[in-house]
């Protein structure tokens, strides 16, 4: 069956809704695989950051996997890595459905979630059972019912329940879905990352584990002439690396009409997400980690992120409109070309 039959029949549907048939079903067929046939056919171009081996350089980005429910499935699609979460400490259902929305005309996706998620005890459960050769990152978040000065309780706490079931954490002071959020990319970010940064070497001494590389996932519509000041108070803390970039509150041009509510991914966030990569990198030199992620659709689009100095890139809005198929696309176009970093 192709995808654009399938996509014709998944778009009759509520997008969560039509998200959640999907991915089930894709992960209960690939989860009664092996391993190597899972990989049958991968483009498989082996890298090393920080101390963790990537099968390929693409990943499954944060907010398509909730719960590791999904690891199987991306190993499957031909992904080098995945990123779970956001996770917070307690469970939280999120803000009322619908909450998730199709712009076909904008090969858009808006959001407003809200962190709905099982909590970090939950992820820890499913994540015991991960397959094993496959690099999982955590995005942290914050209940929506704490204070914002006490976020950084939540950040940690999940770090701490979860430092043994991740290869790598993403701290999110940038989802435009969680009220009052991305203050915190404005006020007390150096104390929360050097907390975060801190513990993460104390729980890898205490557990006698490799310390996790902790990144920070920042928003691309802050002031741009801000985001090298923001990078070096980052690198400050002690942060590993940066994502770039979430989702955008902005409605710019032809965008205007679609809902202020929630967040936007798609093509209109690529050129800025590679610019932010670009500054991020010259910022940051050669050692931090780059993960690029925004509007990434074709064997370009993901070229452009490692042009502008990403190690590696995640997609998530480009599997609804191009397909399953678009993930080994990337990776054979891609095979001949790649540079190294």
């Amino acid at each position: 069956m192709s995808y654009t039959f399938l996509r014709k029949l998944l778009f009759m549907l509520e997008a969560e809704t039509a998200h959640t048939l999907a991915s089930q079903s894709f992960e209960t067929l690939a989860s009664c695989l092996p391993a190597s046939l899972r990989r049958m056919g991968v483009c498989e171009a082996p890298v090393e950051f920080k101390g963790i081996r990537f099968p390929n350089r693409l990943g499954l980005a944060a907010g398509f996997d909730k719960k590791g429910h999904f690891l199987c499935g991306a190993q499957a699609l031909g992904f080098g890595f995945t990123e779970v979460g956001a996770v917070t400490p307690k469970g939280q259902p999120g803000h009322p459905k619908p909450r998730m929305w199709r712009y076909p005309e904008h090969r858009a996706v808006r959001n407003k979630m809200g962190f709905n998620n099982p909590g970090a005890w939950a992820l820890a459960r499913a994540l015991s059972h991960r397959p094993s050769d496959f690099p999982v990152g955590i995005n942290l978040g914050k209940n929506a019912t704490t204070p914002l000065e006490k976020a950084g309780d939540d950040y940690q706490a999940c770090l701490e329940t979860l430092y043994g079931y991740a290869d790598f954490f993403v701290v999110n002071v940038s989802s435009p879905n969680t009220e009052g959020l991305r203050n915190l990319q404005e006020s007390g970010l150096d104390k929360l990352l050097s907390r975060l940064t801190q513990r993460s070497a104390e729980l890898a001494e205490q557990f006698e584990l490799k310390a996790r590389p902790v990144l920070v996932k920042l928003s691309p519509d802050g002031p741009a002439e801000s985001l090298s000041a923001l990078a070096e108070t980052a690198l400050e803390a002690g942060i590993d690396g940066f994502v770039a970039a979430n989702t955008t509150s902005k409605r710019d041009d032809q965008y205007a009409l679609i809902p202020a509510e929630g967040g936007l991914s798609g093509p209109m966030l690529h050129d800025h997400a590679v610019d932010m990569v670009r500054e991020l990198r010259q910022v940051a030199g050669s050692e931090s980690l780059i993960i690029g992620c925004g509007g990434v659709r074709s064997p370009q689009t993901y070229q452009n992120f490692l042009d502008a100095g990403a190690n590696l890139v995640q997609l998530y809005t480009g599997l609804v409109y191009e397909g399953p198929g678009l993930v080994r696309k990337i990776l054979k176009q891609a095979a001949g070309y790649g540079r190294a970093q």
